[in-house]
């Protein structure tokens, strides 16, 4: 018998978060469409080999996932609809968000019961007022239905700790990265052009596994749905978004700096 798998299978129990969230037309949960980005996809922004490497100690650029990366510029039907640097904007402005209010450190650590609908409130700044119905359709019937569960999850983390884990906030994740390119597209919704781009992060969450301190990889694929803003910290708005949140079969000790 196998007890590390046992207990990695219980940790992936217990974060609950091996999830895949996807959109529908009818009464759309994540406000995504059945079609998603045709056959014009454009891969871009792809990390290349770094060209500097945080220093030991230096946590704010070892927690930024554009760190010594040099980024591709757009081309293709996004890029020719939108603007190549519009595109570029949306880009570093959606893996920021991920990277950062997507790892919500203060929902993270909380059990699942104690997060009240009012704490997903943040991303209506974030999104258009259908994207953020969406999102408050998915928060009122969490509770009961594992499809809303997923999708929340798809964007923020939330209510990871229970008996066995708790995850940590200082910070939740560490170890981000770009993997990949980004692929972008043009969607149209009525009259309405949106800029559709897939991406996906790695990182590592941290927490207390029954009284260890450990890390465990996650990968996290996002596809949003954007339009424009007019806010200069919300250039690009979430109008749909469906993704998946995976968790590994690794357990890593997280020894204290």
């Amino acid at each position: 018998m196998n007890r590390n798998r046992i207990r990695t299978a219980t940790l992936i129990a217990a974060l609950a978060i091996s999830a895949t969230a996807c959109g529908n037309n009818d009464l759309p949960r994540t406000n995504a469409p059945v079609k998603t980005a045709g056959p014009n996809t454009t891969a871009t922004g792809a990390p290349v080999t770094p060209t500097a490497v945080p220093s030991p100690g230096d946590t704010e650029a070892a927690s930024d996932p554009f760190y010594g990366i040099e980024l591709t510029p757009f081309t293709g039907a996004a890029a020719d609809q939108f603007g190549a640097d519009r595109v570029m904007e949306a880009y570093k402005h959606f893996v920021r968000f991920e990277s950062t209010l997507g790892w919500n450190g203060t929902l993270a650590s909380k059990r699942a019961e104690q997060v009240r609908d009012i704490d997903f409130s943040f991303v209506e700044k974030y999104m258009t007022p259908a994207g953020y119905a969406a999102w408050q359709q998915n928060v009122t019937t969490r509770a009961t239905n594992e499809d809303s569960q997923r999708n929340l999850l798809a964007l923020v983390a939330y209510g990871l700790s229970n008996d066995e884990f708790v995850a940590k906030t200082d910070p939740l994740v560490t170890n981000q990265v770009i993997d990949g390119p980004a692929v972008t597209d043009v969607d149209t919704i009525g009259t309405q052009k949106r800029l559709v781009m897939t991406f996906t992060l790695k990182a590592e969450v941290r927490g207390k596994f029954n009284g260890k301190d450990i890390r465990s990889p996650l990968t996290r694929r996002i596809t949003f749905w954007a339009v424009p803003g007019g806010q200069p910290d919300v250039p690009w708005l979430i109008d749909a978004w469906e993704g998946t949140l995976t968790t590994s079969d690794t357990l890593i000790p997280d020894e204290p700096k």
